[in-house]
């Protein structure tokens, strides 16, 4: 019962999300909430379709981030590269972590 609610959970957030995507690349118009005669309902959906969009604006930067760092990874000399047409894994962890340490660096200083 539990795993099958984390299911429809899953898919709705799935849903939503696609929908925002779909949306956003001009595939399919936003929705007419305003056809919906049920104030509650309508607030319910008007919920939903702002969760999707939350989480495509999460996806769109996660990958503007990444193709960031793609840019300055063909930016750094050729021993320091990350081939990326079939990337090396001990370079990306390390780059990750290098970037993760940094991160930690700067949170820590800013909290003192």
């Amino acid at each position: 019962c539990a795993m099958g609610f984390l299911q429809l959970l899953l898919d709705a957030w799935v849903g939503s999300t696609s929908f925002a995507m779909a949306r956003r690349a001009g595939i399919i118009s936003p929705p007419s909430l305003e056809k919906v005669s049920h104030d509650y309902l309508r607030r319910v959906l008007r919920r939903y379709f702002e969760i999707g969009e939350s989480s495509a604006d999460h996806l769109e930067g996660a990958r503007r981030g990444l193709d960031t760092l793609v840019a300055r990874a063909r930016r750094l000399p050729t021993e320091k590269a990350i081939n990326l047409s079939y990337p090396n894994p001990h370079a990306v962890l390390q780059l990750a972590r290098s970037k993760a340490e940094d991160l930690m660096r700067r949170l820590g200083r800013t909290r003192r």
